[in-house]
């Protein structure tokens, strides 16, 4: 869950980085009505893909649209309160922030080592060689995308349109001409990987023991279970 290699792995991470805002949601609510406070309206918890591992067969399947956690309570909230119920509000929302930073806090710092010394990838010669292919690709399938960039934000247009099915073509598009640098990124990723784990091997020896453990709290405590993302 916390050091992911592959696309598929990124479903695992996303679920444990969705769970700890579902946790947070729930503190939030619960000190709302312990106080007789209406919920301020803000976007429900949703999985967050990871750009740098994509997870092509989920993209292939699914597109480019989030997808909301579940167990997510009504997102629409009531009309923002005012005057003292305002600062409960607040203290409510700081409430669930420290929750969700509570279990990030177990992961995060050896987590965001990781996707540093994952990143170098970026600039790795074989990955760059095998990305030439992209644009070519796009414009077998006749679409006028030279690079990643222009193809999100053509992917971001469909979007903001409302055009699903043209969004979900694109998804099918990307996973195909994306995939020849997926595989060469695959596999330089897997053994950075491995070299990471073992140069990390007491962090992440205390992980596994006490990243389950806050995870079986958190379910009872705020009546919550975490949950990823199916193909």
């Amino acid at each position: 869950m916390v050091l992911p290699t592959t696309g598929e792995q990124t479903r695992l991470t996303q679920g444990l980085d969705a769970f700890g805002r579902l946790a947070a949601d729930k503190a939030l609510r619960t000190c709302l009505a312990e106080h007789r406070t209406p919920a301020p309206p803000h976007e429900p918890p949703a999985f967050v893909r990871f750009s740098d591992i994509p997870d092509l067969p989920f993209i292939d399947r699914n597109g480019f649209n989030g997808v909301i956690v579940p167990g997510t309570a009504d997102p629409t909230g009531d009309r923002p309160a005012e005057g003292a119920g305002r600062g409960v509000q607040d203290r409510c929302m700081k409430t669930g922030t420290s929750v969700e930073q509570s279990l990030r806090s177990l992961y995060v710092a050896v987590q965001g080592s990781w996707f540093r010394e994952e990143s170098s990838l970026r600039t790795h010669p074989r990955v760059l060689a095998a990305l030439r292919s992209f644009g070519p690709c796009m414009a077998d399938r006749q679409i006028e995308a030279p690079d990643e960039n222009a193809f999100f934000a053509l992917v971001d247009q469909r979007m903001q349109a409302g055009d699903t099915t043209g969004e979900r073509a694109l998804g099918r598009a990307y996973s195909a001409c994306m995939k020849p640098a997926e595989d060469v990124r695959s596999e330089l990723r897997k053994a950075l990987g491995a070299r990471f784990r073992a140069d990390h091997r007491q962090e992440i020896d205390a992980l596994n023991t006490a990243l389950p453990a806050r995870i079986r709290e958190y379910e009872r405590r705020y009546a919550v279970r975490i949950s990823f993302p199916v193909l």
